[in-house]
């Protein structure tokens, strides 16, 4: 007897959440939904001092992941920067260190080279902590057809342009 009674509280606990969600789920989509998602899209970006770091053969072949710098490149570091990563908190030595914007429509023509948050082909958004923590490669434009919708392809993938980033200096090959 003691356990139905434990159930029924419990389920009624459970009722009782899911009716909030409910409820919360309903004035969220009366106050916007949409415009709460654009929102979020838009505050996804990196910080001032945070640069996307990596190493590898060449610039094009690396991924990158956004960091901090601890101690810049120098003749006595063999030309490698220490950084800490966002994503985990990490050390590492790397090679190439890129500073970068979001790419504005000017810069998204065929053959640029621009970084590209790997995984997230034909995703019109991103929160900010996936956008800070994801992996980025760098990429050459492909085709701009459907840039009227926001979306270019890099090399051979859609993305949305709001997720793209421009690199702020020349990429070496």
């Amino acid at each position: 007897m003691k356990r139905i009674a434990m159930l029924g509280m419990v389920l009624a606990g459970l009722a009782m959440l899911l009716s909030c969600s409910t409820v919360s789920d309903l004035v969220s989509q009366a106050a916007g939904g949409a415009a709460t998602k654009a929102v979020e899209a838009e505050v996804a970006d990196f910080k001032t001092d945070e640069l996307l770091c990596g190493n590898a053969d060449s610039m094009m072949d690396a991924h990158y992941y956004l960091a901090k710098v601890t101690k810049p490149a120098s003749a006595a570091t063999k030309n490698q920067t220490e950084v800490i990563y966002v994503k985990d908190g990490s050390k590492e030595w790397v090679v190439y260190v890129l500073k970068s914007h979001k790419a504005k429509k000017a810069e998204l023509e065929v053959g640029a080279v621009l970084l590209y948050p790997s995984g997230w082909a034909e995703y019109d958004s991103i929160n900010a902590e996936e956008y800070r923590k994801a992996r980025w490669v760098l990429g050459r434009v492909t085709a701009t057809d459907d840039l009227f919708k926001g979306i270019v392809e890099v090399r051979g993938e859609k993305f949305y342009t709001q997720l793209l980033r421009a690199p702020d200096e020349p990429i070496e090959e």
